[in-house]
């Protein structure tokens, strides 16, 4: 009976630890194929009336950090997202002036319900006027090109 006992114990012993080193294993890195920093592409730059906001990558996909940087002719005061396709609110992106009308941020959008979201960017001006832009994300890669 204690030979059994132990066998059973050492079965899930190791099933649970090769459970463990399998959910462990490196994410898809699907956003490595759409940097445009690192290809001859252009990036997604959304143009305002009076700023851009220009993404690192050209495609925008959930659970992915993204740097987005603001060039403006006038100074922000601040800047947020609202789902079109879906409730959640908004999103308030902190930005930090790295000069005179330039800002950067970092931005993750999570993996909602659908697979596909839509967008819109809010920018509000010092001078109370607001702007905005929409703009798609995607769960994957797959998505996109089959929309």
């Amino acid at each position: 009976m204690v030979k059994k006992t132990t066998l059973i114990q050492i079965l899930l012993l190791s099933s649970s630890l090769v459970f463990i080193l399998c959910g462990c294993s490196p994410q898809n890195t699907a956003q490595k194929s759409s940097d445009c920093n690192t290809k001859q592409e252009s990036c997604l730059t959304l143009s305002f009336t009076e700023s851009e906001a220009h993404f690192d990558h050209n495609l925008i996909l959930s659970e992915q950090v993204y740097n987005v940087t603001f060039s403006s002719r006038k100074p922000i005061k601040e800047v947020w997202l609202e789902a079109q396709n879906m409730q959640m609110g908004n999103i308030v992106l902190f930005l930090k002036e790295v000069q005179q009308y330039q800002y950067s941020t970092k931005l993750i959008i999570g993996l909602c319900a659908k697979p596909v979201m839509e967008w819109v960017m809010y920018i509000r001006y010092e001078d109370g006027i607001v702007d905005q832009q929409p703009f798609t994300s995607y769960w994957s890669a797959d998505y996109q090109q089959s929309n």
